[in-house]
């Protein structure tokens, strides 16, 4: 793992190629390097790396945020589920009996979403996770927006978010009604890359 970073760090030296490369770009391409937000585990907080103090004892033990391996389907791709995925593990039904094998889906519904800056409903298949997510970010358009590539996990929603951004620079929403382009375009300026 260490070994890795460095590499990773020798790559943005000043001497690279990647250097002269714009601002916006160099930063879309640090959040891609970075791992997704856990969705099916609690991350412990570490102190100084890999360990944090026990508050009654004080003494330091070893932190291990390992992520839970998810499958992605294909037809993930076609549904926006909030970072969550199948799990593959093992089940014990009896405390007599041997681990079975078992895979824990994400409950799909299909939902009806309204973008703002696309001026459309859309039908689509979501978790209730990626509903609260929406909930959270005061609506559609925001979450798609504020949440980082490696989140989305989804080509729906990349998809979404490359055509919301083009809409936005072109000022193509709402061509009929100029005062309502405006209050759009003001409201989801800072999602331009410049």
């Amino acid at each position: 793992m260490a070994a890795s970073s460095a590499r990773y760090a020798l790559r943005w030296k000043s001497g690279s190629i990647l250097n002269r490369l714009p601002g916006h770009y160099k930063r879309h391409r640090m959040d891609l390097e970075k791992p997704p937000s856990p969705v099916h585990y609690r991350e412990e907080p570490a102190i100084a790396g890999h360990w944090k103090k026990d508050p009654e004892t004080g003494e330091k033990k070893r932190v291990e945020n390992v992520p839970i391996p998810l499958i992605f389907p294909k037809e993930a791709d076609a549904g926006i589920w909030g970072g969550e995925g199948i799990i593959k593990g093992f089940q014990k039904r009896k405390p007599q009996s041997q681990k079975v094998p078992h895979y824990w889906i994400p409950v799909l519904k299909q939902a009806v979403v309204y973008s703002e800056i696309l001026d459309k409903y859309m039908t689509v298949t979501v978790t209730e996770r990626t509903l609260q997510l929406i909930d959270e970010h005061y609506g559609f358009d925001k979450y798609i927006l504020e949440t980082p590539v490696q989140d989305l996990k989804s080509q729906l929603a990349l998809d979404l978010r490359r055509k919301m951004l083009l809409t936005l620079v072109r000022r193509e929403m709402y061509e009929d009604d100029e005062t309502k382009r405006e209050q759009i375009y003001e409201k989801y300026k800072n999602f331009i890359i410049p």
